[in-house]
């Protein structure tokens, strides 16, 4: 019996909890990691003086800072803990510090920005170590670890400086998804350093100052780096008479440390030191632009919490000082860029999502960092749309010829600096085509030449429809071509690169036709759209990044949650399954027995009055910000669910009237917007679907259109009525698009309505990018620009609190618009709407210009002809694109 539940952890719960504890950490770092330090460390219980005697600071090795820290224990395993430090701690390298030898840190002569929130953005993670345990013979006591569980802290980081002395210090750099694995292995045990070094402390920081280079002939013993003699500097007192450290100058420091563990670790240093970032290729890639770099972290503002004007229940926090950008370039291009996700259209010539763009759509998000592209199928009846200018990247896949009109579309967008992957059509760039040939789908192996791995290496596959042809003669003058990777003979994956534009093309005889990656296919399907300038994932961690689905928690405003599940008792079947389409609802009190969370069965627990410990949502947060009579007062959350938008069907008919359901997810798989489009949902984005009822026969219900522009305006008025923030630009884009200033946009709205028992129940779906800086910007980093545009001092805001005053503002806008009708709601639109007086054009008709005057009574678009004619345009497909002051008319819509 012991051995058979033995068997069972082993087998079937350690894995669960293993894979629950790493997404805890991971989750944690994405949300914490801006403003708090998120800490490892042994279980330190609150009355040990060592710690009660560091109000300020998390480590002798950390700065003291003036507000007082505070902790917040978040996990607890063999007797370790993980916990968050706020104000987030941050290390001077500028004393004590040396950088390792061969190390590159000039980035550390700036405040180092906060990483955004993906899995591979950089973290500078501070390790306090202390020496290995002797036994009593002299002998390295080690701990006893299975080979096979090992998790080595030099195989997942890169290490800049190191200090001397009690603690040891030593400050690396590391993934955010590589200090989850850290974190992981610290708590289960496992993880190791070199030479038996112990870990006393990991924690997550900031830094800034310059570590001692031992190899600089430029500093001599006695000199600061400005050339003048820096005395010593003697012990400052510490807030409260404890004395600090002694900050001496770095030449006159000692410096002693393991020889053995510094070799390792230079080692592994040289050993990483080219797996993402290419000095040669990647510079010849980005002709007429930028180099690719695929690591480098930008900023991401958060709100820092601290005691002093740090106000974390409503949702708004004090900005730190620390949030500066390292690089204000990649704040500039990043804000000069076309603020929609950017786009990889895949061509098939099929005007259905078929079988071929299934495939390739696979291969993309198997290597593609989450939330950063949305795929779309590139129909060949869409090519005269305009596409290009928002398109990170063209995969031409299939079989069979590409008409001239088509061929000409795809040069163009070559020649204007476009990227393209082409798996076989019959195109010519330059001096590279493929040529028709019959498909052969045989197998071929090729030596490719990457850049993410310095060592050339075999690839099989398949053979494409095509038969690739490089010129050999003078060519185009205009593109330079390389050749990627070949077979004994023939070029197999040729690069064109077009020298005044920038435009790149890759050709590959090489296909997958199944959309699966294996071995050095993946590593070559990443190193191919690495090099077209796409952020992927490393080859190690592809298969570690498929986001889980989590159960929901139902909580509610003065018990309108039990209100609620009273209404939907009769409704459930003998398993507590509330049924509905596409999801039903499962109610349970204990989460410990949830096995699977699937699209079409979301466990909800019941019977909760808070979120469990290390919730990304605050519903104290959001709470405090609703100020509804019904709407929002249910909260039905989970933190990763397909969408917001189809949990309503099972009950939104049966709830009484006093229930006003909101659904919040974190994190959302599978968000669609207005016209099917594909929305992103990743983390730091504020998410929400909002049950509201309006009944027949009254004045909204007659001009029903009006209520999707009164939930985009109600998230603006959350924020421009914030006082402070009344000229933040936040602006309102026809018909349902929420925008800072006229070119950047930072969220949608989408509303679904049906009608029963004369009412109309409508599930509006809100999302709005509030603190996640990729792959746009985000209301926090405007924010940030803001102040320093208008030399303001805004603090960040949560993204609880934009969603509770959304909420408020829509029930205050739809109760006057149904006692006073439309000329209430007017005067507050049309103050923040984008379009008075604009010239514009319609696509679909005779190309005249013509200017926007308003809404019409029905809330469609109003527009007056030259000839003085007035006309109406539906929301309902048309698209407005405001770069072009064109509005694209959805065929029969006219």
């Amino acid at each position: 019996m012991l051995m058979t539940l033995c068997y069972i952890y082993l087998v079937h719960l350690w894995p669960r909890f293993h894979r629950r504890l790493k997404e805890t950490i991971l989750g944690t770092v994405e949300m914490y990691s801006g403003r708090a330090s998120v800490a490892f460390r042994k279980l330190v219980p609150a009355n040990i003086a060592e710690w009660a005697e560091l109000p300020h600071q998390a480590s002798l090795l950390c700065e003291a800072l003036d507000p007082e820290m505070n902790t917040n224990v978040l996990e607890e395993a063999r007797g370790k803990q993980m916990l968050i430090m706020e104000p987030k701690q941050s290390v001077d390298l500028s004393y004590d510090w040396t950088s390792f030898i061969g190390s590159s840190t000039p980035a550390l002569k700036a405040p180092i920005p906060v990483a955004p929130a993906s899995p591979t953005s950089s973290l500078y993670v501070l390790l306090e170590a202390s020496p290995p345990k002797r036994d009593r013979y002299g002998r390295l006591a080690l701990r006893k670890v299975p080979p096979d569980r090992v998790v080595k802290f030099s195989d997942l980081t890169t290490p800049l400086a190191w200090r001397s002395g009690e603690p040891f210090g030593i400050l690396v750099q590391a993934s955010k998804e590589n200090f989850s694995r850290i974190g992981t292995a610290y708590l289960e045990g496992y993880l190791e350093l070199d030479d038996g070094l112990l870990v006393n402390q990991l924690l997550t920081v900031e830094v800034k100052g310059q570590p001692f280079n031992l190899v600089d002939s430029r500093l001599k013993m006695g000199e600061s780096p400005s050339g003048t003699m820096t005395p010593p500097i003697p012990a400052s007192p510490h807030k409260g008479g404890k004395p600090q450290l002694n900050r001496q100058p770095h030449q006159s420091l000692r410096r002693k440390h393991s020889s053995e563990f510094l070799r390792k670790i230079e080692e592994q240093k040289l050993k990483s030191s080219g797996s993402w970032s290419s000095t040669g290729d990647a510079n010849e890639d980005s002709v007429g632009g930028s180099p690719v770099d695929v690591t480098s972290a930008s900023d991401g503002v958060f709100f820092q919490a601290g005691e002093e004007g740090a106000n974390l229940s409503n949702g708004i926090g004090k900005l730190s000082r620390s949030g500066k950008h390292k690089d204000e370039r990649d704040r500039a291009r990043s804000m000069s860029n076309d603020s929609k996700p950017p786009n990889i259209l895949v061509y098939t010539g099929s005007e259905t999502e078929d079988e071929v763009f299934a495939a390739v759509q696979a291969a993309l998000q198997h290597c593609l960092e989450q939330d950063k592209y949305v795929i779309y199928l590139l129909k060949p009846n869409t090519l005269s749309q305009p596409w290009s200018d928002n398109c990170a990247l063209v995969v031409l896949a299939g079989e069979g010829n590409l008409p001239e009109e088509v061929t000409s579309k795809f040069v163009s967008h070559f020649q204007n600096g476009g990227r393209i992957l082409n798996f076989g059509l019959p195109l010519s760039l330059g001096d590279v085509s493929f040529q028709v040939g019959a498909p052969t789908e045989k197998e071929v192996e090729a030596t490719y030449q990457g850049i993410v791995k310095s060592q050339p290496y075999r690839v099989q596959g398949l053979s494409g429809p095509g038969r690739l042809h490089v010129n050999d003669g003078e060519g185009d003058e205009n593109t330079r071509v390389s050749i990627l990777a070949q077979d004994r003979i023939l070029p197999m994956v040729v690069k064109a690169s077009e020298k005044t534009k920038g435009g790149m093309a890759i050709f590959s005889q090489i296909c997958f036709p199944e959309g699966h990656l294996e071995g050095t296919q993946e590593d070559m399907a990443i190193d191919m759209l690495v090099r077209l300038g796409l952020a992927c994932v490393s080859s190690k961690t592809t298969s570690q990044h498929i986001i889980q689905l989590t159960p929901a928690y139902l909580l509610g405003i003065n018990q309108a949650n039990e209100r609620f599940l009273k209404s939907v008792t009769s409704q459930k079947d003998s398993s507590s399954i509330l049924r509905g389409t596409p999801v039903s609802l499962h109610f349970i009190y204990d989460p410990s027995g949830i096995k699977h969370v699937s699209p079409s069965l979301l466990p909800v627990v019941i019977g909760r009055k808070a979120l469990p410990m290390g919730s990304l949502f605050s519903f104290d947060v959001y709470r405090n910000n609703l100020q509804t009579r019904i709407l929002g007062n249910v909260v039905l959350y989970a933190e990763v669910l397909p969408t917001t938008m189809d949990v309503f069907d099972g009950f939104m008919f049966k709830v009484p009237d006093n229930i006003g359901c909101v659904c919040i997810a974190t994190r959302m798989t599978g968000g669609k917007g207005r016209g099917g489009n594909r929305w992103l949902a990743p983390i730091g984005c504020a998410m929400f679907s909002l049950h509201v009822r309006i009944p027949l026969k009254t004045q909204l219900a007659e001009k029903l259109p009006f209520l999707q522009h009164i939930a985009s305006a109600a998230v603006v008025e959350a924020i421009r009525s914030l006082k402070g923030y009344e000229d933040f630009d936040l602006r309102l884009k026809w018909p349902n698009d929420i925008y800072y200033g006229s070119k950047q946009k930072l969220g949608g709205v989408i509303v679904n309505s049906s009608c029963l028992d004369g009412v109309f129940h409508a599930v509006i779906g809100v999302g709005v990018n509030v603190s996640n800086s990729v792959p746009t910007t985000c209301i926090n980093d405007l924010i940030h620009r803001h102040n320093e545009e208008k030399r303001t001092s805004l603090n960040p805001v949560s993204m609880e609190m934009v969603m509770a005053r959304s909420i408020t503002e829509m029930e205050k806008m739809i109760d006057a618009f149904q006692e006073k009708g439309v000329d209430s709601f007017l005067p507050v639109y049309y103050k923040r709407w984008l379009h008075s007086n604009a010239k514009i054009k319609l696509e679909s008709e005779d190309g005249d210009e013509v200017t926007i005057t308003g809404l019409d009574k029905t809330g469609f678009l109003q527009v007056k002809k030259k000839d003085g004619s007035i006309r109406s345009v539906q929301p309902d497909g048309n698209t407005f694109d405001m770069l072009k002051n064109l509005i694209s008319m959805k065929p029969g819509k006219h």
